[in-house]
């Protein structure tokens, strides 16, 4: 799989303009170009149906995983994400940060970004003070893998209760909520931890409040 992404995540080191997006997070404005095109494996035949006029895939609440990810593939200006076998298709922002979509069932679309590495140890500090922020965030949930110690972010987005645009901000919110993590928030937080125990809910960097 390679890049999909570029366009107002070319840059995800440097300082971006900051808007709210559509589930009430702090997002970067969108500047530069328009994304292009790189989805995850294809199988099987593409089903190129048109959302405008095909009426299982029109605005209301999404009948079919296809007709979510149809209105996603849209709002990032992509031609389509088109699941592997395995159910997973992948967004790469900028070359540099992997974005996760899964269909976990059949409603249910699960998003995640791995933000940054660990050392081989996972430190109880950490997991407490990750648990914390969950407690406090609108959607998104920090996790933690064992097997390839990193932090993880995640949303699951029952695509029954959404409209067609709603799930279409919702994912792009996401993007740049993991990007914003991933260029400033992820490893201050693991330093702060690992040098002082839990951050005892201190303010994250400007913009990072999710």
């Amino acid at each position: 799989m390679g890049s999909l992404l570029a366009g107002p995540f070319q840059d995800i080191q440097g300082p971006q303009r900051r808007q709210r997006g559509a589930d009430g997070c702090d997002q970067p404005g969108r500047q530069g170009k328009e994304p292009t095109l790189r989805t995850g494996d294809r199988n099987g035949d593409e089903d190129d149906r048109n959302p405008a006029l095909d009426p299982e895939l029109k605005e209301g609440p999404m009948r079919t995983m296809h007709a979510a990810l149809a209105a996603v593939a849209d709002r990032l200006g992509l031609a389509q994400i088109q699941p592997n076998a395995d159910g997973f298709a992948e967004i790469v922002v900028a070359d540099v940060l992997p974005i996760f979509l899964r269909q976990a069932d059949e409603y249910e679309l699960e998003l995640s970004a791995r933000l940054t590495e660990l050392d081989d140890h996972l430190s109880p500090a950490l997991i407490t003070e990750l648990m914390r922020w969950n407690a406090r965030f609108h959607g998104l949930r920090f996790a933690l893998e064992a097997d390839r110690p990193g932090i993880v972010l995640g949303r699951r987005l029952d695509i029954r209760t959404l409209g067609e645009a709603r799930i279409a901000e919702a994912v792009e919110a996401f993007l740049y909520a993991a990007a914003d993590w991933r260029r400033h928030g992820a490893e201050a937080l693991v330093q702060r931890v690992m040098r002082h125990g839990q951050t005892g809910g201190e303010a994250f960097p400007p913009g990072l409040r999710l």
